[in-house]
């Protein structure tokens, strides 16, 4: 007995049918005679993700047994965005992340198990009997799992958690290397084939970012240098940001910030455990990228600058603990070097507040999408004057311009 259908909204794949779940819910270890019922729906509102749609598959089954119960799993899909759909495709976000799922990360989580230490990075991945681009998550809501508001930022605690975390990941990927070397072929957001949507990103951002600064007081004291940076703005973080071998390297999730962080909790309120999603991006080089990213995306403005340096610590102590773990062979990173590399790679710190951060703190709108970033248009302007000019943003600027400022971030 087929199941309902009960799919409407225009945005769901017309491949995606219930058919293709049997195996996936076998594999979750259902006994499953009978789908009943077929939803399938958005799972996250307009300005929560871009460079894909993000979709809730709910299925209520019938047992072998006679019970019935309800499943639900997250289903990932390609943006539809016809423009974009090249720039996508050379991205390869789809094969990467599964990679990542099916390969990178039980590799990791194998380290740790043979080092004996149980730890978990993320959801349970299935695949669909289909050619089209999709991946199939485990719903980590059902175990408790939740974001927190993006606009909020996190406090120290889940800051530290996420740090925690980042510093396990960064430690296996750096003892993985020789049994992946494919690791290190992982450029990110900074892949070559994705150039022309790059340039319309980073240029765009760098230029819109020096018209909210003019907004700031004393902003004079650093425009100029700022101004010269945004010159080939693009280019310039593709250069800079070439992994040196000579330094100590890592794996970057690539995309580190509030949505892509979920959080488990004990019964009296207390980080359970802390997991990663979206994996799509990841980056072969120097920690300084997750590490500006995550904080300055992320964190709440009054950590950002005021507790940098102590998050960066807690960050070294529990990196160097996980590589002792796991037996690194090389010679450990110091603090000081971690510092040096923040301060050389300061450019990404730029890229950050100028990008994502100002995605983080606009407030939800219909107008966030990938077009309106990309193109230009009267609603495109509306968006970005959202982003750029808004209170909050403005106010995270004028503390964290000012000390980039400070550390030479500018000077290129």
């Amino acid at each position: 007995m087929s199941g309902t259908n009960t799919n409407s909204a225009s945005n769901i794949p017309h491949w995606v049918e219930e058919h293709l779940f049997n195996t996936v819910l076998r594999e979750s270890g259902q006994d499953v005679k009978e789908i009943c019922e077929f939803k399938v729906f958005p799972a996250l509102a307009p300005g929560e993700n871009y460079a894909s749609t993000m979709l809730k598959v709910e299925l209520v089954v019938k047992l072998n047994d006679g019970s019935s119960n309800t499943q639900t799993f997250m289903l990932k899909v390609p943006n539809k965005n016809q423009h974009l759909q090249e720039q996508w495709d050379a991205w390869q976000l789809f094969e990467t992340e599964t990679q990542m799922y099916e390969k990178v990360i039980p590799q990791i989580e194998r380290v740790y198990r043979n080092a004996g230490k149980q730890v978990r990075f993320g959801a349970h991945s299935y695949r669909l009997n289909t050619k089209e681009r999709h991946i199939v998550l485990e719903d980590l809501t059902r175990s408790g799992f939740k974001t927190l508001k993006r606009l909020d930022g996190l406090d120290m605690e889940h800051c530290r958690s996420v740090i925690c975390k980042m510093a396990q990941w960064h430690a296996a990927s750096a003892v993985c290397k020789e049994l992946h070397p494919t690791l290190t072929t992982k450029r990110g957001i900074l892949n070559e084939n994705a150039k022309e949507l790059l340039n319309v990103l980073f240029n765009d951002s760098i230029k819109n970012i020096l018209k909210a600064v003019r907004k700031l007081p004393h902003y004079m004291d650093y425009y100029e240098k700022l101004e010269n940076l945004s010159c080939d703005f693009a280019e310039k973080l593709r250069v800079i940001y070439q992994a040196d071998e000579e330094e100590f390297n890592v794996l970057n999730h690539g995309d580190c910030w509030s949505n892509n962080i979920m959080f488990q909790y004990d019964e009296v309120g207390r980080i359970q455990s802390t997991y990663f999603v979206d994996l799509q991006v990841p980056l072969y080089g120097s920690p300084a990228m997750d590490l500006y990213y995550f904080i300055f995306s992320s964190a709440k403005l009054e950590l950002k600058v005021e507790r940098f340096d102590e998050m960066i610590q807690f960050y070294h102590e529990k990196l160097v603990e996980n590589l002792i773990l796991l037996k690194y062979e090389q010679k450990l990173p110091s603090l000081r070097s971690i510092h040096q590399m923040l301060l050389k790679y300061g450019i990404w710190g730029i890229l950050t507040i100028s990008s994502i951060m100002a995605g983080v703190l606009c407030e939800p709108t219909e107008t966030a999408n990938i077009d309106n970033l990309t193109r230009e248009s009267e609603e495109g302007e509306q968006f970005k004057n959202l982003m750029y000019f808004n209170e909050r943003y403005l106010k995270h600027l004028d503390v964290i311009v000012p000390w980039l400022n400070n550390r030479g971030a500018f000077d290129y």
